[in-house]
């Protein structure tokens, strides 16, 4: 296993958003322009792992950064559940982070094997772009 190390601060800029360093959060995604509410933010590609990949992620740290493909609108929940179908996000996708009030949501594209994140209310410039997990959360929220 990796031992822990400090990441360098950076942004990665895409389109309207950005990746930036969340102080007590990690990293997350800010919006780098205004982002109008129903406007879509982010079309993710996902990686649809089978159930041995699955768990396999489970003994690291991609856990944490799972989708629910089998439940729309669930971020990620327990892998010991053998009927979910895990995917990876691609994109910033896995980087949104949770907030019980949240500026976007996501809705799941089965046809284009994607997950479409939409403005959920009026998004300005470099205010971070948070969505709802919809599930018992493994961590305190900040």
């Amino acid at each position: 296993m990796l031992a822990a190390r400090k990441m360098p601060e950076f942004t990665v800029e895409k389109d309207s958003i950005a990746v930036i360093d969340i102080k007590g959060k990690g990293r997350g995604v800010i919006a780098t322009k205004f982002i109008q509410k129903e406007e879509i933010i982010e079309i993710c590609p996902v990686i649809i792992l089978n159930k041995e990949e699955s768990f396999s992620v489970e003994k690291s740290l991609l856990d944490h950064y799972l989708f629910s493909w089998s439940r729309p609108g669930r971020y990620c929940a327990s892998l010991k559940d053998e009927k979910e179908i895990w995917t990876m996000l691609c994109g910033f996708g896995a980087l949104y982070n949770h907030s019980s009030s949240p500026n976007a949501d996501f809705n799941l594209d089965y046809p284009a094997r994607s997950v479409v994140f939409t403005a959920f209310s009026n998004i300005m410039p470099g205010q971070e772009i948070c969505i709802n997990y919809n599930l018992p959360l493994w961590f305190e929220e900040k």
